[in-house]
């Protein structure tokens, strides 16, 4: 009995954090990007959630995978589509798939006037 209250109190605190996290990083965006203004935390958290799915996990490289999804689109899913297998076979560093994240980002963000 014990187990299940701890396992239900972990949930919630998971549940709580990732909603802090949806929030501070959609705000973050709203505040750093005109074309963010309408983004929400459930729009956040579903993006968290595929880049969770695309093999993410730091929350670094989750806010690249979001911030580039979001103002992107498809041109920054296809930029990162080469790298989808050393992401979920942990072939580079966490620091090293951020970095290359943050790469394709910039590329993208010196290719357009946000």
């Amino acid at each position: 009995m014990t187990m299940l209250i701890l396992e239900h109190q972990m949930e919630i605190f998971w549940d709580a954090r990732e909603a802090a996290y949806a929030h501070r990083l959609a705000r973050y965006l709203r505040n750093h990007y005109a074309n963010a203004n309408d983004i929400d935390e459930a729009q956040v958290r579903a993006l968290v959630l595929a880049g969770q799915a695309a093999g993410l996990d730091s929350e670094r490289q989750l806010a690249i995978y979001v911030a580039g999804t979001w103002l992107f689109g498809d041109a920054f899913l296809a930029g990162i589509e080469p790298l989808r297998d050393d992401f979920r076979n942990d072939t580079i560093g966490p620091e090293a798939i951020a970095q290359l994240l943050l790469e394709q980002f910039e590329q993208l963000e010196a290719r357009t006037s946000l």
